[in-house]
């Protein structure tokens, strides 16, 4: 059986969520990236759908995707290397998604998730800056469909896109939602952190090239907490 598409989710997490060395990570997902590239040989794929991450950016208040990139984290190295190697092959379409957190009920592995697997827990929660912008995440529901209309398209094309909700909200919002779950019994406290910045992830790109209209930052936060 040939595959005509190859969605490339795999991959090793950085240390904060694996509790590995940067140089295994990004050993094991060089080894991973690279399985993906033979099996699309291999199978005669039509397309490589291939999940990046926003990390690779450099610090901006705006990010999109003609920002410049880093490779000083080996994280993103590991992203940047195959993002080059995928725009190096031939006849085959190839889209890289610089994407956020992909947030749903069971989510894991994000910052979102940590709030609220605290808040089942009903252990106390810190939030750093409670005036700053959050828009970095994306709901399952958008990301479905998005690959969808990836898949309808019919041309060869090479495609960077970022994804991210609509309408960022302030973190003190993040905490007026988890509050509105009755079963919360924990302490919300604010800190403040000058050495954390917020940046705006915009996603007009994908919405106008794919016609298609993402979900609200909110939206998506309620769907987690309540």
């Amino acid at each position: 059986i040939n595959f005509h598409t190859i969605i490339h989710l795999a991959g090793t997490n950085p240390g904060q969520y694996s509790n590995i060395s940067e140089r295994k990570m990004l050993s094991s997902n060089n080894l991973i990236n690279n399985k993906v590239l033979l099996l699309s040989k291999l199978k005669k794929s039509k397309k490589i759908i291939f999940f990046s991450s926003f990390s690779v950016y450099r610090e901006n208040k705006y990010i999109n995707e003609k920002t410049p990139i880093t490779s000083k984290k080996a994280y993103s190295r590991s992203k940047i290397n195959f993002e080059k190697k995928l725009n190096k092959i031939n006849n085959i379409s190839t889209y890289i998604l610089r994407s956020c957190a992909i947030v749903h009920p069971n989510s894991q592995n994000n910052w979102l998730s940590v709030l609220r697997t605290k808040m089942k827990e009903n252990k106390d929660i810190i939030l750093y800056n409670k005036n700053y912008y959050y828009n970095n995440c994306i709901g399952i529901q958008d990301l479905t469909k998005i690959i969808k209309k990836i898949i309808e398209r019919s041309k060869i094309e090479k495609k960077i896109y970022n994804l991210s909700s609509n309408e960022p909200i302030q973190i003190k919002s993040i905490a007026e939602i988890i509050k509105k779950n009755k079963k919360y019994k924990g302490k919300i406290t604010f800190k403040n952190n000058s050495k954390s910045t917020y940046f705006f992830n915009d996603s007009s790109y994908i919405q106008k090239e794919l016609n298609l209209k993402l979900s609200l930052v909110k939206k998506n936060i309620e769907k987690i907490f309540l």
